[in-house]
């Protein structure tokens, strides 16, 4: 990417920004003082025990995240301040890598649940201004007007965060992601995606399982023990209420298929859409602009 400029973006400036998260947070805390409430080292223990939990469900989860960064280094490589969002960001696993690596970049986290957002924000990279993060609900239109500013977006992002979608609603998502990218612009999206051929699809996730059990993952720490865990930790409970440690989860999931995906992001406007990176049944599909 190019050098950056010492002007900053009218939209980006301190006081707007601080006033944006204040607002957001507030709005599910009712107190704009929890942002700050939960301290570097606890969130740091908990997001390092997500990381290794995630593991179980994506052996490859590192080098995902380091090809979804070349694929935005490529199309992002002739701007100085390329404009990123992260749909459904969690605990910001993929949008603190994302601001290490394009420090230049302004980058912003979409999520609705509360402690993974006070995770993100208490383990922001230090040496970067990016990224923001923001409460807004991707189940509901408007997450795009609250984000760009009436500004085209040069890359969004998600990983591991769309399968919850009904359909309709995730054909209706790829629509507003196109129509708030600039041209040329990727949306890049990682996930576990199932086969809509019965014998493929066994294929992959058998494929998937074994590389899981290569890396010795399988038995790390089960995402709902993770969250059990949680709600007994006495430095979480002081801050967070009990519905705030709920999680956001509905136990539902599409299990769209790759396929399916494709399909729905050229219906959606992109120009040419694919699978970049695939293990198993673990994919990174994208569809440019």
């Amino acid at each position: 990417m190019k050098r950056a400029s010492p002007a900053v973006h009218q939209s980006w400036r301190n006081q707007d920004l601080l006033n944006i998260i204040v607002e957001n947070w507030t709005r599910f805390t009712g107190d704009p003082r929890m942002l700050k409430q939960l301290d570097r080292t606890t969130a740091q223990d908990w997001l390092a025990r997500w990381d290794t939990q995630q593991e179980r469900y994506v052996a490859d989860r590192e080098d995902r995240f380091l090809v979804i960064g070349d694929v935005i280094e490529h199309i992002c490589a002739e701007q100085i301040s390329p404009e990123i969002v992260d749909l459904g960001c969690g605990p910001g696993s993929l949008t603190a890598r994302l601001a290490t690596r394009f420090p230049a970049a302004h980058i912003t986290g979409l999520d609705t649940d509360p402690f993974l957002l006070a995770l993100a924000e208490a383990t922001r990279p230090s040496a970067t201004a990016s990224p923001r993060y923001l409460d807004l609900d991707l189940a509901t239109p408007g997450w795009a007007q609250a984000v760009t500013d009436g500004h085209l977006l040069s890359a969004v992002t998600t990983t591991t965060a769309l399968h919850w979608l009904r359909p309709p609603r995730l054909a209706a998502l790829y629509r507003e992601v196109a129509d708030n990218l600039r041209p040329g612009g990727v949306f890049v999206n990682a996930d576990n995606l199932y086969d809509q051929q019965p014998a493929l699809e066994e294929l992959t996730s058998v494929i998937r399982r074994r590389r899981a059990e290569r890396n010795r993952v399988e038995r790390n720490e089960a995402w709902q023990t993770w969250w059990n865990s949680l709600r007994q930790d006495s430095r979480v409970t002081s801050v967070f209420s009990p519905a705030q440690l709920a999680g956001c989860s509905t136990g539902y999931a599409n299990r769209c298929s790759p396929q399916w995906h494709l399909e729905a992001l050229s219906a959606a406007g992109f120009s040419e859409t694919g699978t970049v990176w695939q293990h198993g049944n673990d994919y990174i599909l994208v569809g440019i602009r």
